[in-house]
C-alpha cells in the first residue's frame, strides 16, 4: 500500500473514508453526493471499513501490521506505562504484540468470564451521537 513506507498501527480500527465530494447548492439546500474515490500513487484506495491492526478480532477493514489495544485513560499520554505506548515500544523491539487483542466492537458493559460485570472505557470519539434541536 502507499509509497513503500512500513505502517504499524497500535490501537483500534480507524474509520475508513476513501471517498470524497464537493458541496452542491440547490434551492437553499446543500448536497454532498459522493463524487470520487481517492487512491494513492499505487492505485490503492480499498479502505472503506478503515485499517485494523493485524490481530484485531474479528477482522475488520484492511489489515496492517500492529496490535489492537484499547485506550488507556489511567495514564498520561507519553507515560511509558500508558498501554498503547507500552505496547508500541515493546512491538518496536520484538515485532510481537505484548497484550491480548481487543475486540473491534465492545459495549460499555461487558460480562467477564467470571460472570462479573466489567466496565469497559471507550474513547469519547466512539461516543458520537446525533443531536437535534
Amino acid at each position: 500500500m502507499g509509497v513503500d513506507v512500513q505502517v504499524i498501527q497500535i490501537g483500534s480500527t480507524s474509520c475508513g473514508k476513501p471517498y470524497g465530494f464537493h458541496p452542491a447548492d440547490n434551492c437553499g439546500t446543500t448536497y454532498f453526493s459522493i463524487e470520487f474515490r481517492g487512491v494513492n500513487a499505487k492505485g490503492f484506495g480499498d479502505y472503506t471499513d478503515g485499517f485494523s491492526p493485524a490481530n484485531t478480532t474479528p477482522a475488520v477493514g484492511t489489515a496492517v501490521a500492529g496490535c489492537s489495544v484499547m485506550d488507556d485513560f489511567t495514564h498520561a499520554l507519553g507515560d511509558p506505562a500508558e498501554t498503547r505506548l507500552s505496547v508500541a515500544l515493546a512491538y518496536r523491539m520484538s515485532q510481537a504484540c505484548s497484550v491480548p487483542p481487543s475486540g473491534f466492537a465492545r459495549s460499555k458493559l461487558e460480562r467477564a468470564a467470571s460472570g462479573a460485570d466489567v466496565l469497559v472505557i471507550r474513547s469519547p470519539w466512539h461516543e458520537m451521537r446525533i443531536l437535534r434541536r
